[in-house]
């Protein structure tokens, strides 16, 4: 059996990362007025990107296969 690797085409720039604000930033900020940054999508899923640790650790809203009743706040790798 064949495996196929999905390739992220969006991936962001420098300039685009240092604008992001660090994690724990936006936390007096409610859910529904945080600032999205990025929006990841690769195979039906979504992450939209709030906050970044500079390095790696990015913090959003996830939206696995468009199961929008399981969708939630989290941390998310980029690697």
């Amino acid at each position: 059996m064949k495996t196929r690797r999905l390739t992220m085409w969006n991936i962001p720039t420098e300039d685009v990362l240092r604008k992001i604000p660090r994690l724990y930033e936006t936390d007096q900020i409610e859910a529904e007025d945080k600032l999205i940054y990025l929006h990841f999508f690769v195979a039906g899923s979504d992450w939209f990107i709030v906050e970044y640790d500079g390095e790696d650790t990015f913090f959003g809203f996830v939206c696995l296969n468009g199961m929008k009743e399981f969708a939630e706040w989290g941390y998310i790798s980029f690697k």
